[in-house]
């Protein structure tokens, strides 16, 4: 009756009981005429047949087991939409396990009420997720729901008393804290009948009140074996006729808990069956083709375990210039010309960049001019024997003259030359004409053809393998059906984050002249470590995490 009011206009339906597995004494539902029970009972003989849930042509059925046998069997006419098939199938199955667990359950004692289909939305988030602790926090959210707590506790019975399992809304906790500690006692005190705080006088009740600041607190049993614990803030009592409604259901709550933690020990007794049974066929007579698959596997874990190979440890590199000269502006002025730019090879002395001189020619105009009148009247102090003045214009035309010779200096050094023949590695001034530059500002980098050093980032967990004077061989992504040969100079202790990796400089030198090097390519390095077994090879990452983390987790 429950299951025809939960579906989609109810429609119509029959109960058949069987008899040797034929079709034996069927009870109609309402709304059901004669033109409907042979669809009805073709749908069961197919389910039976198939022992699980079918629909056929707007029929749906599926069969009811006790002790491991179909009994009888349940069927529906329905006329829904193709979406809603498996939301029927799917409340059939509920319907089949809630049927097992009354079994399950025993017989209800005579004071106990039916429960209400509000009350089976428990029994249905209980059932509808797996594993057990995932059906404990949905049972757990949907008790909260119906009884307006702010927070509701599961517990099931060990050897030790009771052990919490789930807290409702998603809470994380634990087992040691002074509140779970106060859930597990309250959850110890429950007996046959619900207890009550304030109206009950217990300590337990009354210390967990004060660690988890209730002001009003329910326990209920459901079965023998599981205990829930209802919190609520606010100092209102729990309703009689809710508190009722579940402990109708709490012998098939606990029958299903019951039924859903044998279903999770199962899995551990399935593995070991399976494991027996491995072996069996192992040692028994037969089975060549898992003895051969079992000695292939054993042979490859064996050829792993002792058959040496090169140890390398992969890290990104880049090509820098050994040597890196920085062309400067010599003073303050501005860009005339640009000769050159990234890219570009440059002889020695080659100019590759001009400033601005014209300022700088007007001014040494005017200085020479200044020194020349200096001259004439340091020369007409002298002739008329005016010691005291010739002292103070020698003085100015001596201030004059280290001027004229700075700024002469300076004209000379307007040409900007390239300190080494090489590369120019860094500096566009093509696109800055005319703008200005401060003294000491980097304008070009200009390294050598024919001096490099490789500079590889080593990851922080590989670090440790790699020393200096261990071998290794590059392959670049400019030139990726190339390999050159390089040697570590030095691991430096200076590190650097990119994505959230640490890796740390290691500078190695290639061996021999590769003449199609330059500067800023980058490429992988591998450096050989030394000779290791091949499982050691393909799982030292996992061997060392595996460490890390056995590490933390001891005490």
């Amino acid at each position: 009756m429950l299951v025809r009011q939960m579906l989609p206009g109810h429609g119509a339906g029959i109960v058949v009981t069987l008899d040797d597995g034929q079709i034996g004494q069927i009870f109609i539902s309402a709304g059901l005429t004669e033109d409907d029970k042979p669809a009805l009972a073709d749908a069961v003989a197919a389910a039976v047949k198939e022992d699980g849930p079918v629909a056929e042509n707007g029929v749906y059925a599926i069969p009811l087991h006790r002790s491991g046998e179909a009994f009888a069997a349940l069927a529906v006419q329905l006329e829904v939409k193709e979406p809603q098939h498996r939301s029927i199938l799917r409340l059939l199955t509920w319907a089949e396990r809630w049927q097992r667990l009354l079994l399950a359950a025993g017989p209800r004692p005579a004071e106990q009420t039916s429960p209400s289909p509000k009350s089976l939305n428990l029994l249905e988030a209980l059932l509808a997720t797996e594993p057990l602790e995932a059906g404990l926090l949905a049972l757990a959210d949907q008790l909260a729901k119906q009884l307006e707590c702010e927070r509701v506790a599961i517990g099931l019975r060990g050897n030790a008393g009771f052990r919490l399992e789930a807290l409702s809304h998603g809470m994380q906790f634990d087992r040691r804290s002074r509140l779970a500690t106060a859930l597990t006692d309250a959850m110890d005190q429950v007996d046959a009948s619900p207890l009550f705080w304030p109206d009950a006088d217990n300590a337990a009740l009354a210390a967990l009140a004060e660690a988890g600041h209730a002001r009003a607190i329910c326990v209920l049993p459901l079965g023998q074996d599981c205990a829930v614990v209802c919190e609520r803030h606010e100092a209102q009592p729990f309703a009689a006729a809710d508190i009722a409604d579940i402990m109708a259901l709490g012998q098939m709550l606990g029958a299903a808990l019951v039924l859903k933690r044998n279903q999770d020990s199962q899995v551990h007794q399935r593995a070991l069956a399976a494991t027996g049974g491995l072996f069996q066929r192992l040692t028994g007579a037969g089975h060549h083709v898992a003895k051969a698959a079992a000695a292939t596997v054993v042979l490859l874990i064996v050829a792993l375990a002792l058959v040496p190979g090169t140890f390398r440890v992969h890290a990104d590199a880049t090509i820098e210039g050994r040597i890196q000269r920085a062309v400067v502006a010599p003073f303050d002025g501005f860009i005339a010309e640009a000769n050159s730019r990234a890219g570009d090879t440059v002889a020695a002395g080659e100019v590759i960049a001009r400033l601005e001189d014209r300022e700088l020619k007007l001014e040494l105009s005017k200085s020479a001019s200044e020194e020349e009148k200096l001259d004439k009247e340091y020369r007409r102090a002298l002739a008329a024997e005016d010691r005291s003045e010739a002292r103070i214009v020698q003085a100015r035309l001596a201030q004059v003259q280290a001027q004229t010779r700075l700024l002469r200096e300076k004209l000379d050094r307007v040409q900007l030359s390239a300190p080494v023949a090489g590369i120019v590695i860094s500096g566009d001034l093509s696109r800055s004409l005319g703008a200005p530059v401060e003294r000491g500002d980097v304008l070009f980098e200009v390294a050598p053809l024919d001096e490099y050093r490789l500079i590889l980032h080593v990851d922080e967990s590989s670090v440790a393998h790699v020393a200096a004077g261990q071998p290794g061989t590059l392959t670049l992504t400019a030139l990726p059906g190339n390999t050159y040969r390089f040697t570590v100079e030095q691991v430096s202790p200076v590190f650097s984050e990119r994505d959230g990796i640490v890796s740390y400089r290691t500078e190695g030198r290639i061996d021999g002249e590769v003449p199609v090097l330059r500067p800023g390519m980058e490429g992988v390095g591998k450096i050989e470590i030394g000779r290791r077994s091949y499982g050691y090879i393909l799982f030292h990452r996992l061997l060392e995490w595996l460490q890390l983390k056995l590490w933390l987790w001891l005490p």
